[in-house]
């Protein structure tokens, strides 16, 4: 394998979970400021921008998909509530 299918993998998680890249890149960043004592910030960011421009993902698709899966999450939550609420209403008949 590689370096353009190690690449080519990346951006294809990148682009199934966008929120999750995004949030690993800005780990990175946020580590590497750390690091540097704060005094690269901005180079950093640019940095972070670059990566994500290479992996097919913005911050936007990265927030929509967060808030998407959050939702899902939410509905999924209810359906179970729902459902053990009714088998409880069946156990006490």
């Amino acid at each position: 394998m590689g370096f353009g299918d190690i690449m080519n993998k990346a951006k294809n998680l990148a682009q199934q979970n966008p929120d999750k890249a995004r949030a690993a890149i800005d780990k990175v960043e946020d580590t590497i400021d750390e690091k540097t004592g704060s005094k690269y910030g901005d180079h950093i960011r640019k940095g972070g921008d670059t990566v994500e421009g290479h992996l097919g993902i913005s911050e936007q698709e990265a927030a929509e998909a967060g808030q998407q899966q959050e939702q899902a999450a939410d509905t999924q939550q209810e359906t179970t509530s729902e459902g053990q609420a009714g088998t409880k209403q069946a156990d006490n008949k």
